[in-house]
């Protein structure tokens, strides 16, 4: 009996031997099966920051000295027409991104010099940009405040941490212990029984599992949390956006707000269009989700436009604030020195 023991212990043991060989073969020849590596946030795209949890990496690819993409030089000079400028991946992206294609729009229209700090980070939403307005505010002291985004107040909920106004992988950068943490990022196998556990609903290593069936994603309550959240998080920055002082603008041309174009999932369709409905009515809120109805091709995925989309997006940003007659109030404005 005693023989018989130490045999199964040493089969066991090789067996696990065995099973910890492979699966670390597999983590080096096809990383892919690891954990999404895009939860961490010691990447480029996203390096810690306090407040606003994470910013891109400062001086590396084309980054500034502070993480984000725009040139700092002449941005203090007084005659220059100051914008920040706020959004997730759909504003970091592109060559050139949104903002500095609409900068040069802007610049020749008016024939002056007029500078657009993109502040935008991948997978950020807007109650991040929200603190961010803040955190930002002494670096560049903006003239006017955009918002350009939509999908990852909402859609994004949907399938990364589903709580309103969340980052998008809170669960896991602050919820999700050490251990945990370990075993998903270095065990493809762990990682598949997690996968499987979330699919069939059996459990999850992390908290998600949990936290989605808690606030009962895609249910009526949720969807009207997920919509409370995107406009008071728009009425705060406004808000906000209003109490710091410009040379040149007044308080009706100090923040806009435009919602995205995206594919909309079916079972956020209703979402869609209340919150269409409701954009309107905001005097700083401009709703331009339909620019790509019907043309699926200028997508690359649910989200993110090829760069003619993008070129496209600008000219529909620049044509709604030349048509704002505050914002074109306050950019033909000439320099009045306020008090800081």
């Amino acid at each position: 009996m005693l023989a018989n023991f130490k045999t199964y212990g040493i089969v066991l043991l090789v067996t696990m031997i065995c099973l910890i060989l492979v699966d670390q073969c597999v983590a080096f020849v096809r990383p892919i099966f690891l954990f999404p590596e895009h939860y961490y946030i010691s990447n480029n795209q996203r390096s810690p920051r306090p407040y606003i949890e994470f910013a891109g990496k400062p001086n590396v690819l084309d980054h500034n000295e502070f993480g984000y993409r725009w040139k700092v030089e002449d941005s203090s000079k007084e005659t220059v027409f100051k914008i920040s400028f706020f959004g997730g991946s759909t504003g970091y992206n592109g060559e050139p991104p949104i903002a500095k294609l609409l900068e040069k729009q802007l610049s020749d229209r008016y024939r002056r010099p007029i500078k657009i700090a993109n502040f935008s980070v991948v997978s950020s939403n807007h109650r991040q940009h929200l603190h961010n307005i803040i955190e930002t505010n002494d670096i560049f002291k903006p003239d006017l405040i955009i918002f350009y985004g939509g999908y990852n107040e909402t859609a994004q909920s949907a399938f990364y941490d589903p709580r309103p106004g969340y980052p998008y992988n809170y669960f896991y950068r602050a919820e999700t212990t050490p251990l945990v943490k370990l075993l998903l990022e270095a065990s493809p196998m762990v990682n598949l029984i997690d996968l499987i556990g979330i699919k069939y609903e059996w459990f999850s290593l992390t908290k998600l599992g949990q936290i989605k069936t808690a606030v009962g994603v895609y249910s009526p309550k949720w969807k009207t949390a997920i919509s409370r959240n995107y406009f008071e998080t728009l009425a705060y920055a406004n808000k906000l956006s209003n109490s710091f002082s410009s040379s040149r603008c007044e308080t009706p041309a100090k923040f806009r707000a435009f919602y995205q174009p995206y594919k909309v999932p079916s079972n956020l369709m209703a979402l869609h269009d209340d919150i269409r409905k409701s954009i309107k009515e905001l005097p700083y809120g401009f709703d331009i989700s339909d620019m790509f109805d019907k043309r699926d091709y200028v997508y690359t995925d649910i989200v993110h436009l090829t760069q003619d989309g993008n070129i496209e997006v600008a000219d529909r940003l620049f044509r709604e604030l030349i048509s704002d007659k505050n914002i074109s109030r306050c950019l033909k404005t000439k320099l009045v020195k306020v008090s800081p």
